[in-house]
C-alpha cells in the first residue's frame, strides 16, 4: 500500500467505492492519505476487515462511516461485504 499522497475526503470516498464497491463517508475537513490498496476485498470478508483496512489507510483519529443501501449506516462487524454490495441494487 502506497499512501504518501494526500487527497480530499471526497476523493478518498470515491477511491474506496471504486475499489471496494462500498460507500463510506469520511468526517474530515483536511486532506487525507489516498486509499493506496490495489485489490478490493472479496464478498466473503467482513465489515471488521474493511474497517481495519480503511483505518490503516486514513491513519489515527479520522472518523468514517460505512453506508449501506437505503441509508443504513454502521453495519455490524460480522456482516459480509457481499451483503453490503447487494444492498445498493
Amino acid at each position: 500500500m502506497d499512501n504518501d499522497e494526500k487527497v480530499s475526503p471526497q476523493e478518498f470516498e470515491r477511491q474506496v467505492f471504486l475499489l471496494e464497491q462500498i460507500k463510506i463517508v469520511v468526517y474530515s475537513i483536511d486532506n487525507v492519505p489516498k486509499y493506496g490498496f490495489r485489490r478490493g476485498l472479496p464478498d466473503t470478508k467482513t465489515v471488521t476487515v474493511l474497517r481495519k483496512r480503511i483505518e490503516t489507510a486514513l491513519g489515527p483519529g479520522i472518523k468514517f462511516t460505512i453506508v449501506l443501501g437505503g441509508g443504513i449506516v454502521d453495519p455490524h462487524g460480522g456482516m459480509k461485504l457481499g451483503t453490503i454490495r447487494e444492498s445498493y441494487v
